[in-house]
């Protein structure tokens, strides 16, 4: 609510006012995340898992309904958006959802390699609930996230082991 030419008094430009609401969004949503990680000990899966059927059902707690309405609104709008062109805005977002993961149980060689992972599955979870194809239903998410949490390359046998 700025007179029109005050706009540029605050942004250089639509693209940065955009940024500043998706840093706003991705705040909000991570500390949700955070919550749910703590909640259920870590586990990025799950709480994946959680966000999704939350964002299907419009069910979510604490009053914030029309935030995340509002943020997927906004993904499926800018639809061609790329995740590398949001991460620099979350990055801080980002270390807080990594320092409550537990990756005790992750194939993880250091906090880059859980940065990576959630590269991975903060677009396929924003895509699958941003999916307006029948065919991309829950048994698809899921069916998803257990390709991501096992991998995807097959560990190969050293020379001379017999197959099990």
């Amino acid at each position: 609510e700025i007179p029109r030419g005050s706009f540029y008094m605050y942004f250089e430009g639509k693209e940065a006012l955009f940024r500043y609401v998706l840093t706003l969004y991705i705040e909000q949503i991570s500390e949700t995340v955070v919550a749910e990680l703590e909640h259920r000990k870590g586990d990025i899966f799950s709480v994946a898992v959680s966000f999704y059927d939350k964002a299907r059902n419009h069910r979510f707690e604490g009053g914030n309904k029309s935030l995340y309405q509002q943020l997927l609104e906004t993904i499926r709008i800018n639809a061609k958006l790329r995740p590398e062109q949001i991460f620099p805005e979350c990055r801080g977002a980002l270390k807080r959802m990594i320092a409550a993961v537990d990756a005790s149980n992750l194939n993880i060689q250091g906090e880059d390699d859980l940065f990576c992972m959630l590269y991975l599955l903060v677009p396929v979870t924003i895509g699958a609930i941003c999916s307006d194809r029948p065919e991309f239903d829950r048994e698809r998410f899921l069916n998803l996230l257990s390709i991501l949490r096992r991998g995807m390359e097959k560990e190969q046998q050293p020379a001379g082991t017999a197959h099990s």
